[in-house]
């Protein structure tokens, strides 16, 4: 963790004018600077930089706020990341203290050294190697390509073990940071005469790599395995370079593939980024909802494509996003199209791209032969049942598509009735008034030290909270400029506490919530055991937290309430 002294020293480093000068064109406004906001479309400037107060505050969209809340709103990093940035940026030394994850985090530095090293020492590899050259040079792919990408060349593992010798890099560290892998006695390179596509973080930071065959290994595609600072389920190809025109055009297209992004950022698709050969996960999700509520997804036209674009779908529209599947033919790929130089016909499939309600509709009627009356209702059945996670007007507007794509009268379709959620926040009536000066308390710490926000949401869940809950969802989203947090933050009745003093209130709240939860009816019709279960739970817990030990919270008991 990010001692909170560090952090003042280092805002009392950081310049907001040089800061925003790196993103935006300022101009001198008197005592101040304007500029165009980027959070909002405007033709006139209204956002406004104070170098005196060190705050920026847009009168349009009315955000605001100082260096780091810009930086995390440009970049879309969290209240860490955009620290860490800027320290490294500002040349400031960031001090940790001494527990196991922030120290491993803080102890990274040498695995973003190394790898920064390796991708210099992959690309004059490449540099030298014609016939690998050649090979990218008959894929379509132009020498500005291999430089905006720095894609290079991984050679033999001689080659690469020479390399560590000679930077003085140890096996294990190699290790660590996913260049070496490891087999039954020894340590070896895991990229070995593949072709390398640096994977980049939002922080700008070489994390791993992409490796593609050309001695027809049986492993086409690998990536660096998953470590303390690489997650390919976290991590999106080609972010870094799209965020901008991501930004401009208020989309996104998400492909299969590095070859997709490369030769469709060629062809003047900017906005384009990769998953890295695993399907769209709920953090890619959340990741692609901070840069635009507009997706498109492009994925190869071949059945695992089409059933790969149908779980994007899914998943996205769960998370309310604006989602459009690009229909490519089978055996088609956005690569190959564009190195066949067909771009117009690229353009034609974006701008004809079906929303993701009508290419799920299409994809569960295509599971079925429809001129078999029996194949046909169990076509129904299963759309009617995805209607049901849809709004009422919208199940509306899909209803003659519905009809069509099942050939049947409109007046056969009889919508399901909206299913009810059970929100597991009901579980227990709330006793205390519209406060809770013990909740308003913690939330207030985290305000006022959010490098705490780490300490805290690894205690307690929003399940925790009886009265705020709302208030602590905006904290864990990074959401400080939360109206109601920022009453919060005026208030001076209410305090707030240090690092030492948060773990002692964490406890002590903890035991309140499972004290109370002990004394709270259960469901009729629990069995014996079901009982045991859930009170063995939590006196497990209050034993625990009596030693000052806090345990995972277990929500599965919850059901019982």
């Amino acid at each position: 963790m990010i001692k909170p002294e560090s952090i003042e020293g280092l805002k009392n480093n950081l310049d907001i004018v040089d800061i925003m000068s790196g993103y935006l064109e300022l101009k001198k406004n008197g005592a101040n600077f304007k500029a165009l906001c980027p959070f909002h479309d405007e033709k006139t400037p209204s956002l406004i930089i104070s170098p005196v107060k060190q705050i920026f505050h847009c009168f349009g969209c009315h955000a605001g706020g100082d260096s780091i809340k810009f930086v995390m709103e440009y970049e879309k990093l969290n209240y860490v990341e955009a620290i860490e940035k800027l320290a490294e940026e500002s040349n400031f030394t960031l001090e940790y203290d001494k527990n196991d994850f922030y120290k491993k985090n803080n102890n990274s530095k040498s695995s973003f050294d190394l790898l920064r090293n390796f991708m210099i020492f992959t690309q004059s590899c490449l540099s030298g190697n014609n016939e690998v050259k050649e090979y990218l040079k008959d894929r379509g792919i132009y020498e500005s390509s291999i430089e905006k990408f720095e894609i290079g060349y991984a050679p033999s593992s001689n080659a690469i073990m020479g390399f560590l010798r000679n930077k003085d890099v140890s096996e294990t560290d190699a290790f660590n940071a996913g260049v070496l892998t490891k087999g039954d006695n020894n340590f070896y390179p895991r990229f070995i005469e593949r072709i390398t596509f640096p994977i980049y973080s939002n922080t700008l930071k070489v994390v791993g790599f992409g490796g593609r065959t050309i001695t027809n290994h049986p492993a086409k595609y690998i990536n660096s395995s998953t470590n303390l600072i690489f997650n390919k389920s976290k991590t999106l190809y080609g972010l870094h370079i799209a965020k901008d025109d991501i930004y401009r055009q208020k989309e996104i297209i998400v492909t299969e593939g590095y070859l997709d992004v490369i030769m469709l950022h060629q062809a003047g698709f900017k906005n384009v980024v990769a998953t890295l050969g695993t399907a769209l996960t709920n953090e890619h999700s959340l990741m692609l909802k901070k840069f635009s509520d507009n997706v498109i997804i492009a994925y190869d036209g071949d059945n695992a494509g089409k059933l790969a674009s149908y779980k994007a779908g899914m998943l996205l529209l769960s998370k309310n996003i604006n989602v459009k599947i690009a229909s490519f033919s089978e055996n088609e790929d956005p690569a190959d199209l564009v190195s066949s130089h067909k771009i117009d016909k690229i353009k034609t499939i974006f701008n004809k791209s079906k929303t993701a309600i009508e290419f799920i509709i299409d994809y569960k009627a295509n599971q079925y032969d429809l001129t078999i009356a029996e194949e046909k209702q169990k076509a129904y059945d299963e759309i009617m049942d995805f209607t049901i996670s849809l709004g009422d007007i919208t199940k509306e507007e899909y209803r003659n598509y519905i009809a069509n794509t099942l050939s049947i009268d409109e007046l056969l379709i009889k919508f399901p009735t909206q299913k009810k959620e059970l929100k597991q926040e009901n579980y227990i009536k709330k006793s205390l008034s519209t406060e809770s000066m013990q909740e308003l308390e913690l939330i207030k710490t985290i305000l006022e030290y959010p490098s705490l926000l780490e300490v805290v949401i690894s205690s307690i869940d929003t399940i925790h909270f009886d009265v705020h809950k709302k208030e602590f969802e905006a904290l864990k989203k990074h959401n400080f400029s939360n109206e109601d947090l920022v009453a919060i933050n005026f208030r001076d009745d209410i305090k707030y506490f240090n690092e030492e003093e948060l773990r002692k209130q964490i406890i002590i709240f903890l035991e309140r919530f499972y004290k109370r939860l002990l004394k709270h009816k259960l469901k009729n019709g629990l069995s014996f055991e079901e009982i045991s279960y859930v009170k063995r739970n939590i006196t497990g817990q209050l034993r625990a937290l009596k030693k000052n030990k806090i345990l995972s919270f277990n929500d599965s008991i919850m059901e019982y309430f």
